[in-house]
C-alpha cells in the first residue's frame, strides 16, 4: 500500500508535492505522508542518511511507517504513515476475518456431533434388528 501510495505522488503536480504541512493522500481509512525528496522540504524527525526500504521511526509524539525508494534522477519518494492507524486497520481486518468463522464455529460443532450421533443410533439400530 505504501508502494502504491507512493508511485501515486510521482504523478502528482509540483503544486501538491510542495504541501509538506497536510497530509498528501487523505481518505477516510488511511492518511499518508508522501514527500518527494529534495524537491520537498522533509519533517524534522526524517533522517537525512535514510536507505531505502521499510522502516519504523519516532516522531518524537508518535512512530511512523516509512518506505523510502530512489529514483534514477537522485531524489527519493518517502511515504509515511502512523504506526496507530496501521495498528487499527490490522485489527480491524483480522476481526472482519474471525467473526464470521467463530459464528459458524457452533454451528459446524452441533453439525458434526449429530452425524456422529445419527451414525451411532443407526449401527445400534442394526445391531438391535440382528437380535429380532
Amino acid at each position: 500500500m505504501l508502494t502504491l501510495a507512493g508511485i501515486l505522488d510521482t504523478k502528482a503536480t509540483a503544486a501538491q508535492r510542495a504541501n509538506t504541512t497536510q497530509d498528501s493522500v487523505d481518505d477516510l481509512l488511511s492518511r499518508f505522508l508522501v514527500l518527494r525528496l529534495p524537491q520537498d522540504v522533509g519533517p524534522i524527525w526524517l533522517p537525512a542518511d535514510l536507505r531505502p526500504g521499510f522502516h519504523t521511526l519516532s516522531t518524537g509524539s508518535e512512530r511512523m511507517r516509512v518506505f523510502m525508494r530512489e529514483l534514477p534522477g537522485g531524489d527519493r519518494i518517502v511515504v509515511a504513515q502512523a504506526t496507530d492507524l496501521r495498528d487499527e486497520i490490522a485489527l480491524d481486518s483480522a476481526l472482519f476475518t474471525l467473526v464470521p468463522l467463530l459464528l459458524v464455529l457452533p454451528v459446524l460443532i452441533l453439525l458434526t456431533t449429530g452425524i456422529s450421533s445419527a451414525v451411532n443410533l443407526r449401527a445400534a439400530c442394526g445391531e438391535l434388528g440382528r437380535y429380532a
